[in-house]
């Protein structure tokens, strides 16, 4: 008697992506496959396209915020005057640690000539995105500073200079800008953004239009 091969219907299918074994109908349909049918479930092939959505979304946003244009006609313009050779201080720390908007930093720098008399030597404009002027200024230790800054004692002065002036340039090394601390009046103490005039040039370069 001839024996006839029975053929198995095969009902399920195991995903190569997340190698679970589901029904076949958890599966696309694809003609080409020897089953009929993709080696992903639905359930995986949604996720996918999903992740791939958003990776085209995020790198959309990270092109366009880099090359959106500022429009440096109506951007703020804060104005700095510094004597030649001394440095520039440029503000709070804590206000420039969070500026939001594009901004126009002047800097004019001035001394005096044979007869005491005050005369421009050059102008200087740097034209700065606030994202990249947060990140020369953010660092770890950013806001134990400024909780410690307000009860810090006159004894303890030199040592709180030292200790976040430390952590500033071991944070951010090479920078161009850098704490400048001060005391004023009695008990006053603040800190604030400042700048070697040395580094101007590489400041108008980073900062050009």
């Amino acid at each position: 008697m001839e024996t006839k091969n029975v053929k198995t219907e095969v009902t399920t299918k195991v995903c190569t992506v997340c190698h679970s074994e589901k029904p076949l109908d958890e599966f696309g349909k694809l003609a080409a496959a020897k089953d009929g049918h993709l080696s992903f479930c639905k359930e995986c092939n949604r996720a996918r396209n999903k992740n791939y959505r958003l990776h085209v979304i995020n790198a959309s946003a990270k092109l366009d915020a880099a090359t959106v244009s500022v429009d440096w006609d109506n951007v703020p313009v804060r104005t700095h005057e510094v004597r030649i050779n001394n440095d520039c201080v440029v503000g709070d720390y804590f206000k420039n640690l969070n500026v939001t908007e594009d901004f126009v930093m002047e800097i004019k720098v001035w001394d005096k000539d044979e007869n005491d008399v005050r005369q421009e030597v050059s102008n200087h404009r740097l034209y700065v995105k606030a994202s990249e002027w947060k990140k020369m200024l953010d660092f770890p230790q950013a806001e134990q500073m400024k909780a410690d800054v307000e009860t810090v004692t006159d004894a303890k002065w030199s040592d709180f200079v030292f200790r976040y002036t430390k952590a500033f340039g071991n944070a951010l090394s090479n920078n161009l800008v850098g704490l400048r601390f001060k005391k004023h009046g009695s008990s006053g103490k603040c800190i604030n953004v400042g700048f070697n005039l040395k580094n101007l040039p590489a400041l108008e370069v980073k900062f050009s239009k």
